[in-house]
């Protein structure tokens, strides 16, 4: 090689037989060296789950033009990118229409572990960034995205989601160029930073200059010295735009939870549902243009020093301010309360809200509702009932009995026992509504009880009257969730099953030697249960291969809907109905009329028959 930066070197051969020998040298000893991607060349590259790579000093990978690098860990088998120990790394570097896929990734004491480039005038938009699960630890900044663009109108995104910052100087910085010139700043490069963790940082969000706009949601900062620093300086006549939003996040034990000091024309700032605690400032905005205005509702600001200080053009409203000990503290402000929020364990860092907090649906009425239909409760955590813990039991020949524990509140209401014949959750119907902690479901009779190498128990049960003839089973789930009087309810419980038949062919057993026999005639047998009031068994034998429908009409002979309708080889078949028609409806309770149609496809012979039965809500 002509030199270790070189990829290209001429070689001449003197005299036949010479031999070339190509000569390596680790990257943790190349120091200053920048790896080219997509620049000079047509290559991509991809680093496999497990590697662990030490840089030298100074050592950059640069990334180009629509090619790739591929970073994918697993959580079993993470990639590690750090420094040989003599000094920090560059780090890796994407350039305007460079496509990152990176994911499990550990980049640890680098200059700046991922740096985002947008320079010149950009033709195309570029692909959107993806950064999941990646830990940055003890760099100079772990993300940074720089906008140096003049007159140009690239649109993309940076979705930044699930990844840890742990200290950094920085942990994602954005910002870009100084612009005070004629030429309008028109690129639109949006940053999402969700379920992310951002602890002892110096900064945790550092938003300076031109930065577009910055969402961020369900995040955690803990113990930086600031958790959001947002510091947009322009002279008066930049015909700038800024949106940031914070939301559903969690500030504890940092000097300044949010930062802001905005001198631009124009924006917002929005801090909604928010739990800020044993923070010196909660937020801090003092901001100098009226055109860029400040918003902070439905938050928790409890036991710090200093609470929300918004100057110009702000509204503070539906907040809970209780044990702030400082000086700043919001006067007035619609819906604002001063009392204590009812942390479930604060010192242990669970800041969901207890029943009986005043927190609860106490938010801006305006506001989107809560994901259970109710008013938006103040800070960061919906507020939601305990989870039953769900457990079943029973034994051969007894009805499966379901019992729960769960904590009630004072207004507890009810609650809803949910079953599922099939692994999806639409499937689901709601066999009870009831205030006991227990449920005994009369439509299945415990046949076997399996004990697993673990302990558990493992329950088969059959519908009544249906005995099972042996073969495939499937899960029966069951699941509950609580509610109170207003509405609000707990998660759905953990799944507790028993196995019920399979619908479809099932072999009869002659004798020990598993000789399989198969029906001597056609039958079609009573639906069970009937009446009903979710769901009905059908059974029906085949002795021949034979064409089949089922096909269920109301009492006017119109066709609600076709459970089968093909070809079925001999054998012994149960099939399900959900009370719902052709386009998943359910229908209205009365009497309902099946018939059952089956043509052998090996003689002449046929079956038909038509049944009742009564379906009540």
């Amino acid at each position: 090689m002509q030199s270790p930066f070189s990829l290209e070197t001429n070689v001449v051969f003197k005299q036949a037989g010479a031999v070339v020998k190509a000569e390596y040298q680790a990257i943790n000893e190349i120091s200053n060296y920048t790896l080219n991607i997509g620049f000079d060349n047509d290559y991509n590259l991809t680093i496999p789950p497990g590697a662990y790579i030490e840089f030298a000093p100074g050592f950059k990978i640069e990334l180009f033009g629509w090619h790739q690098l591929n970073i994918l860990g697993t959580p079993d088998n993470p990639v590690t990118l750090t420094s040989n120990g003599m000094g920090n790394w560059e780090g890796i570097v994407v350039r305007n229409d460079g496509e990152l896929n990176i994911e499990n990734v550990y980049i640890r004491n680098s200059n700046v572990g991922l740096r985002f480039n947008f320079w010149d005038n950009i033709t195309n938009n570029p692909p959107d960034k993806h950064i999941n699960k990646v830990n940055f630890a003890y760099n100079e900044v772990g993300i940074l995205i720089e906008l140096f663009n003049y007159g140009s109108f690239a649109e993309s995104n940076i979705y930044v989601n699930e990844c840890n910052f742990t200290d950094n100087q920085y942990g994602i910085k954005y910002f870009g160029n100084e612009q005070n010139g004629p030429v309008p700043y028109n690129d639109q490069i949006d940053a999402y930073i969700l379920n992310s963790y951002f602890y002892s940082n110096a900064i945790g969000i550092y938003i300076q200059r031109n930065a577009h706009n910055v969402e961020v949601l369900e995040s955690n900062f803990y113990n930086n010295q600031k958790g959001i620093y947002i510091n947009l300086e322009w002279p008066s006549n930049q015909q700038l735009t800024h949106y940031f939003y914070i939301g559903r996040s969690l500030f504890t034990n940092n000097d300044d939870g949010i930062y802001s000091y905005t001198d631009c024309y124009s924006g917002q700032l929005v801090i909604r549902n928010n739990t800020f605690y044993n923070n010196t400032f909660s937020v801090f905005s003092p901001i100098t243009e009226d055109q860029f205005n400040s918003f902070a509702y439905n938050n928790i600001v409890s036991d710090g020093d200093y609470s929300i200080n918004l100057d110009f053009g702000d509204q503070v409203h539906h907040n809970d301010f209780w044990n702030i000990s400082g000086n700043y503290y919001p006067q007035g402000g619609e819906g604002n309360i001063s009392s204590d929020p009812l942390f479930i364990d604060p010192v242990n860092g669970d800041f969901h809200l207890q029943p009986g907090s005043p927190c609860i649906d106490a938010g801006d009425p305006d506001s989107p509702l809560d994901p259970d239909g109710t008013t938006a409760d103040m800070g960061a955590f919906y507020y939601t009932l305990l989870t039953p813990e769900l457990s079943l039991f029973g034994d051969v020949g007894e009805h499966p009995v379901l019992t729960w524990e769960m904590t009630e509140p004072t207004n507890f209401s009810h609650y809803e026992v949910w079953r599922y014949y099939l692994n999806i959750e639409t499937d689901g119907s709601i066999i009870a509504t009831q205030t006991e902690n227990q449920y005994v479901d009369t439509d299945f009779v415990i046949s076997f009880v399996e004990e697993e190498p673990d302990g558990k128990k493992k329950y088969y049960a059959d519908p009544i009257g249906y005995p099972s003839p042996g073969g495939f089973h499937q899960k029966v789930k069951y699941r509950v969730k609580a509610f109170d009087t207003q509405q609000h309810h707990s998660e759905l419980s953990n799944e507790v099953y028993t196995y019920r038949l399979l619908p479809g062919p099932i072999w009869k057993q002659a004798d020990e030697n598993k000789a399989l026999v198969i029906p001597d005639k056609y039958a079609l047998y009573n639906n069970y249960p009937n009446p009903f009031n979710s769901t009905t068994m059908f059974r029906y034998d085949l002795p021949e291969i034979s064409y089949v429908t089922i096909i269920i009409y109301d009492l006017l002979g119109r066709k609600i809907i076709e459970l089968e309708n093909g070809k079925r080889t001999a054998g012994f078949y149960t099939t399900i109905w959900n009370g719902k028609d052709n386009s998943g409806n359910p229908i209205s309770s009365g009497m309902y009329i099946y018939r059952f149609n089956a043509k052998s496809l090996d003689s002449d012979k046929q079956f038909h028959k038509t049944k009742k039965m009564v379906l009540l809500r």
